[in-house]
């Protein structure tokens, strides 16, 4: 799939999601025409999205890579956020419990982050700063690793163990 057609598919996507949510809601919450996209999101963050300016920030290399999951999972998380500004302007947490019931109410899994591959997306400087959890590797930036070393430990957001460098022995 080349470039042009992944992003076609992501705004087609991101039109069904707004319709579906308008129509579950009873109210035109969101207007797919206000909506802009950013094709240059890099890193491991997979999407994120502007409330402020209603713009859909898109990593289309971890779209491409993960394009069912970016779709059904990924594209629809950055959606709602756009909706809870919007139905729920005071929320106090970004992905707190109006944010969960809107995943719920769109038939979406109620996850925060993502567990794709990011190794095509990880600065080479942070492949050498590899930490594990008991749940997955973790890329960690210099900062975060002078802190652990220093002996503050960093916990996990998905499992919630600490996380400890990973050393291979030859």
């Amino acid at each position: 799939m080349d470039i042009l057609e992944l992003k076609l598919k992501i705004m087609k996507e991101t039109e069904y999601v707004i319709t579906k949510y308008n129509n579950i809601l009873e109210e035109d919450v969101l207007d797919y025409n206000n909506i802009e996209f950013d094709w240059d999101l890099s890193g491991v963050v997979a999407g994120r999205a502007d409330v402020k300016r209603k713009i859909l920030k898109i990593n289309l290399i971890l779209a491409k890579e993960n394009f069912e999951d970016y779709l059904t999972q990924t594209l629809p998380h950055e959606i709602v956020h756009l909706i809870q500004s919007i139905k729920y302007p005071k929320a106090k947490q970004w992905h707190g419990k109006e944010f969960r019931y809107l995943l719920r109410i769109g038939g979406y899994r109620e996850e925060t982050y993502h567990d794709y591959d990011i190794s095509s997306v990880v600065k080479e400087t942070k492949k050498n700063n590899l930490y594990k959890c008991s749940c997955r590797n973790h890329y960690l930036s210099n900062y975060q690793c002078n802190k652990i070393r220093a002996g503050y430990p960093l916990y996990c957001k998905i499992c919630g163990s600490i996380l400890t460098e990973d050393i291979e022995i030859f």
